[in-house]
């Protein structure tokens, strides 16, 4: 029962790092946000024991952190597509 409790804790963080980073304007900021819901999510997976959707939050985790630090090149799109 805490395990369940937990990760649903984590699937409503993230879920507010989705709302919060669909109202801001400026494009690093929602990236950030982004990057911190797939944060919560990867956590959520792992304390619910679905390890299928963590390399493609990870995947998805570094596109956002190269897009935020102003690092996300063509390269780098033809990776993570």
């Amino acid at each position: 029962m805490p395990r369940l409790l937990i990760g649903n804790l984590l699937s409503f963080c993230s879920g507010v790092m989705l709302l919060v980073g669909s109202l801001t304007r400026q494009k690093k900021t929602v990236y950030l946000f982004q990057f911190l819901e797939n944060v919560f999510l990867i956590c959520s997976q792992f304390v619910f024991v679905q390890y299928a959707g963590v390399v493609s939050l990870l995947l998805s985790c570094a596109r956002s952190l190269l897009v935020v630090r102003e690092k996300y090149t063509f390269p780098c799109m033809l990776f993570f597509s």
